[in-house]
């Protein structure tokens, strides 16, 4: 089975989201500004990163970015909207 560089790319870009969503929720959950139980430490922050990989990828391979820097693709995905608009 043959992995694509867009979905490797989104991996370890999603690797990075989830343990920064973790200290976000440990920091939440500890800080008392949202009553979530302590058992959601893990599995909000892999729900949330699970979006993220699927969006990503899917929009990437429809516009066909290869470029993997996340500024690049936030251009592109301004741009696009503003040429709807338009």
């Amino acid at each position: 089975m043959k992995i694509d560089t867009i979905v490797k790319e989104e991996f370890w870009r999603s690797t990075a989201v989830f343990w920064i969503l973790v200290i976000i929720t440990a920091f939440i959950i500890t800080a008392g500004y949202l009553p979530l139980p302590a058992f959601l430490l893990f599995p909000l922050p892999l729900a949330i990163t699970a979006v993220i990989f699927c969006v990503m990828v899917r929009y990437r391979r429809k516009e066909r970015l290869t470029d993997p820097n996340p500024i690049s693709i936030l251009r592109h995905a301004l741009r696009l909207r503003d040429h709807r608009e338009g």
